[in-house]
């Protein structure tokens, strides 16, 4: 993820995980291994808007996905779950 995102000019970013989320906001879904799971990932402004620009003119199928308010994952929604 680093290096492709020097490749689209994020010159101040750092990712230390796969998905660019902080593994404690995961509530235990996801829990790596090979990453420090209390590092912060590091991104600027810029370098998001960057990101934004590059998801809404090389992946616009993504906002089909994303316009979603809730997801499921084999009939249910993890994050509600786990709320309740």
């Amino acid at each position: 993820m680093n290096q492709y995102a020097q490749e689209m000019g994020m010159s101040h970013t750092k990712w230390h995980n796969p998905n660019g989320a902080m593994i404690s906001v995961l509530q235990g879904y996801y829990n790596p291994q090979r990453y420090d799971v209390n590092a912060n990932n590091e991104i600027t402004a810029r370098d998001m808007s960057i990101l934004a620009y590059h998801i809404v003119n090389d992946l616009p199928e993504m906002l089909e996905y994303t316009k979603a308010s809730s997801h499921y994952h084999h009939g249910r929604n993890p994050l509600r779950a786990k709320l309740r």
